[in-house]
């Protein structure tokens, strides 16, 4: 069992995250970035099939996105209203930019990453 002091110091010495979230919505059907700022990076993404969001909540796409790490390859599938979680090995992150999306114009992702 640890002591207080103990857990105040793993509390103390744990790195502080910046949550990052946005919307990008399709213009067509072409593959799309999620995003085109190539600062960005995390450890752990979830990625939400959302069009748009009024007073705070979300409105579900009406068809499902492809989403993958490359324009090749979309093997993540995201169903109106459902997430998929994308996370980087330990020690290693993605950048946001390079998570490529594709589905229906007017379809969007919405990214909550750290």
């Amino acid at each position: 069992m640890l002591s207080a002091v103990a857990i105040a110091n793993r509390i103390a010495a744990c790195e502080s995250l910046t949550i990052t979230e946005g919307l990008t919505v399709l213009a067509d059907t072409a593959v799309t970035a999620a995003t085109g700022d190539v600062t960005i990076y995390f450890r752990k993404g979830f990625f939400y099939g959302y069009a748009s969001f009024s007073g705070g909540v979300p409105t579900a796409n009406v068809a499902a996105l492809y989403i993958g790490k490359s324009v090749t390859y979309l093997p993540d599938i995201i169903n109106p209203g459902e997430a998929v979680l994308i996370e980087a090995p330990l020690g290693t992150k993605y950048r946001l930019a390079d998570i490529k999306f594709k589905g229906t114009a007017g379809d969007g992702l919405f990214y909550s990453v750290v």
